[in-house]
């Protein structure tokens, strides 16, 4: 029996070592290739819209300081003479005795409204008629309320060409007095008008105006006004 058992041992280790080995066989696994690292590049982030505009600068125009001059030695205004003073002014000027009679006397009648007349009717005091001249120194003694309103006008026939305006109108100056200081300005440089009889009208105008006399120094008027202001 003893012996049996060992042949059964021996049998198994006989047995045992005969067979192959069945090693297992490794799997090779390939590399997985490797990459390259190269430099992280972050990505720069985006701006933020916004939602309120930046505010656009409209370039605004500099506009140059005018410096419009003040026009000097401005003519004084000479307002519009009414047709119907005009008719009358036209009949005093080209019509017969008669008629320039009649129309120094209709233009005293009409008062306030033939104010714009005095400087013709100025002029019509060296009519060759004494009855026309008689009728125009009427005229004016009734305008002369009115003559102060004319002031401007009056200033302004004092440049007439014609001596018999410039003559006349100073006799009317004269008529006003005080109210007519505003005219001495104009009164003093025609004191060196070429007509003697301009020149002794306005040498009486400036008397009558002013309350002096100076006779027919220009500078000494002159002075004296210059003394006033």
């Amino acid at each position: 029996m003893k012996h049996l058992l060992i042949l059964i041992v021996l049998a198994s280790l006989l047995l045992s070592c005969g067979s192959p080995s069945s090693d297992p066989t490794p799997t090779s696994v390939p590399p997985s290739p490797t990459t390259a690292a190269g430099p992280t590049v972050q990505p720069s982030p985006s701006p933020k819209p916004t939602d309120t505009p930046e505010p656009t600068v409209e370039p605004t125009a500099t506009l140059a300081p005018s410096s419009t001059p003040r026009p000097t030695n401005t003519p004084l205004p000479v307002p519009a003479v009414s047709p119907d003073v005009a008719a009358l002014l036209q009949a005093l000027k080209e019509g017969d005795e008669e008629a320039r009679r009649a129309a120094a006397e209709q233009l005293a009648a009409m008062g306030p409204q033939a104010a714009e007349a005095l400087p013709a009717l100025a002029q019509a005091l060296a009519d060759p008629s004494p009855e026309v001249r008689a009728a125009v120194a009427q005229a004016l003694n009734a305008l002369a309320p009115q003559a102060a309103e004319a002031l401007p006008m009056l200033m302004q026939a004092m440049n007439d060409p014609s001596a018999a305006m410039r003559e006349g109108v100073a006799r009317v100056l004269g008529m006003l007095g005080p109210q007519a200081m505003a005219a001495v300005p104009v009164l003093i440089p025609s004191l060196l008008d070429q007509n003697p009889a301009v020149v002794q009208s306005v040498a009486d105008a400036l008397r009558s105006i002013t309350g002096q006399d100076f006779g027919l120094d220009p500078d000494a008027w002159q002075q004296w006004w210059a003394q006033q202001g």
